[in-house]
């Protein structure tokens, strides 16, 4: 039912469904025009094995043919003729059934030089893009007062894969409060991959920022929002309740940046491809995306979200440089959410989900000093996500995933239900361990009653005690997950642990210490289990977190066929030999 649930949400949440028989295009001016100042973010890939680190073909193909055009000059009218811009085959749907593995690509450099306020431009712009919003353009521009812009361009704009657009755009600019556009465009377009936004915007209303276009009640359910490159403030969406959902995403080819996202009393809108970051004092604890208790079927994906544009420099912060830059990155609450394919780097907390029935699916989160994730709604599904390079500036322990349970009688009490948790990546560090790296706990169930709770192939890299841990669980499972010391070294932790549960299953995983003992009179069955006692001879290469078996491990066709997940977290089929493999990876 999770799984059917999943695949729903990801069609209906993360792929354009326009209701009307034409949908409008809108373009929002920065109210301060780019390029956006930051430093591009490096490539980490989501992929689960360091040997496999391309984008999947069937992905990429699936892109492809519904990629959209180039984008043309925006000409003033009050409804746009693309029909044509639902869909025909979900991408995301396609990446959420098989199991696959996206990897964010790398940004290009470069640099641009404005003078004047406003005239005639000229010049020749070079852009590369990624759909979680990364990029940086180079050109140069010149002039006073309103005017007339030509050029031609050459970029690459990817999704999952990259492609080439080329043309030659000519036309006047004008506007204030609305501002409108004419022109005429020429080229060839080649490209592969734009996030799923559908054809490039041909027609639309130009609006001078977004609190205008939000004031003015023109937005309807199936329409869509260009921010144009700039900076465009604090982004803020209230009581928009649409029938389907309304994209808002970055005019493709620029680079667009929000100060923070906040979101009430609003339904059915996608957040994408855009940057997020503060340009004031980042302390607080706020949350760069905030969603409350009475929105629902939001969405929020390819977003690269920061605690300041300098977070990319997290690794050489001092424990000040951290308080100074104490953000958090996504704090959700409401029924039916999407948190996807983000990349959220040197914040406090990283994805805080609190509604019902959310999903946080195949984000990466990169340099964090809090908790990496939380899911505390019942019926959501954490998938597929990479949490990386914990620090400690305080003395609060951090979790890369945490929930607890909040009933009548506060903390501890009540029950949280229906959790799916699998093929999540959780390091502790990754190369040059920090001087105030934290000791990491894996996936931390203390405080509650959980029940149907689903932990399955998943990966832990740590040197705390809990790498995953469970208290009072009812009727779960954890099953086919590697948990193994961050420095290869055996003994007590981090281990597998249970305490006071009933009707759980512990089997097929391959951990430095296990804390599970068989108790018929709670149905407590632990089986199929590998202790490991030296990592270099079980895995691959546990130092650079490949952690497939050796031909000669002890977990090779170590588990049992009842409980194993039919696949592992690469989307191998098992088993591939006699029995399944224990731990995360089918490798023989």
């Amino acid at each position: 039912m999770q799984l059917v649930r999943s695949l729903l949400t990801a069609v209906l949440g993360l792929t354009v469904v326009g209701t009307q028989v034409s949908a409008a295009d809108f373009f929002v001016q920065p109210l301060r025009p780019g390029p956006v100042a930051g430093t591009p973010l490096s490539a980490i890939s989501l992929q689960a094995t360091t040997q496999d680190d391309a984008p999947n073909g069937d992905d990429l193909a699936a892109e492809a043919a519904n990629a959209p055009t180039a984008p043309a000059t925006a000409t003033t009218a009050t409804t746009a003729t693309n029909k044509g811009w639902v869909r025909k085959k979900p991408v995301y749907a396609v990446s959420a059934a098989k199991a696959k593995w996206l990897k964010a690509r790398k940004s290009g450099q470069g640099t641009a030089t404005t003078g004047g306020s406003a005239g005639t431009t000229s010049g020749t712009t070079t852009t590369v893009s990624a759909d979680t919003g990364t990029g940086a353009t180079s050109g140069s521009t010149s002039g006073t007062g309103t005017g007339t812009t030509s050029g031609s361009t050459t970029g690459t704009t990817g999704g999952t894969s990259t492609g080439t657009t080329s043309g030659t755009t000519s036309g006047t600019t004008t506007g204030t409060t609305t501002g409108t556009t004419t022109g005429t465009s020429s080229g060839s377009t080649s490209t592969t991959g734009t996030g799923g936004t559908g054809p490039a915007p041909t027609t639309g209303t130009t609006f001078a920022s977004f609190d205008a276009l939000m004031s003015s009640g023109k937005v309807k359910g199936g329409d869509r929002v260009f921010l144009l490159g700039g900076y465009h403030g604090a982004m803020v969406v209230s009581g928009q309740q649409y029938t389907s959902p309304v994209v808002i995403t970055s005019m493709p080819g620029q680079v667009a940046q929000v100060d923070g996202i906040t979101v009430r009393s609003s339904k059915n809108i996608v957040f994408q491809g855009f940057k997020v970051w503060t340009s004031a004092n980042a302390n607080g604890l706020i949350a760069q995306v905030r969603s409350y208790g009475d929105t629902s079927d939001l969405v929020f994906r390819d977003l690269d979200v920061r605690a300041t544009m300098n977070s990319t420099s997290y690794a050489q912060w001092t424990v000040t440089d951290w308080n100074n830059n104490q953000r958090s990155g996504f704090l959700i609450d409401g029924p039916r959410q999407t948190v996807a394919r983000n990349r959220v780097t040197g914040v406090y907390n990283g994805i805080l989900m609190v509604g019902t029935d959310a999903l946080m699916e195949e984000n990466i989160i990169d340099g964090f000093a809090g908790d990496g994730m939380r899911a505390l709604g019942d019926n959501s599904i954490v998938r597929r996500n990479k949490v990386q390079n914990c620090h400690q500036i305080n003395g609060s322990h951090t979790d890369a995933f945490q929930a607890w349970t909040d009933g009548p009688g506060g903390v501890g009490t009540g029950t949280l239900r229906n959790l799916t948790i699998e093929e999540n990546k959780i390091f502790e560090f990754v190369g040059t361990r920090s001087p105030i790296a934290c000791k990491l706990q894996g996936i931390s169930l203390f405080a509650g009653a959980y029940e149907n709770f689903i932990i399955r192939n998943n990966v832990v890299s740590t040197t705390a005690y809990h790498g995953i841990t469970i208290t009072r669980g009812v009727n779960s499972q954890i099953i086919n997950n590697t948990v193994i010391h961050a420095k290869g070294l055996a003994g007590k932790f981090p281990w597998i642990f249970n305490r006071g549960s009933t009707n759980l299953k512990v089997a097929n995983n391959m951990t430095t210490a296990l804390k599970v003992a068989n108790d018929p009179v709670k149905n407590v069955v632990e089986s199929n289990n590998i202790v490991v006692t030296n990592a270099s001879n079980e895995f691959t290469s546990y130092t650079g977190m490949d952690f497939r078996l050796r031909s000669s491990s002890k977990g090779v066709d170590a588990g049992t066929v009842s409980l194993a997940p039919k696949k592992d977290i690469d989307g191998t089929v098992r088993p591939r030999g006699k029995a399944p493999d224990a731990g995360a990876y089918e490798s023989f």
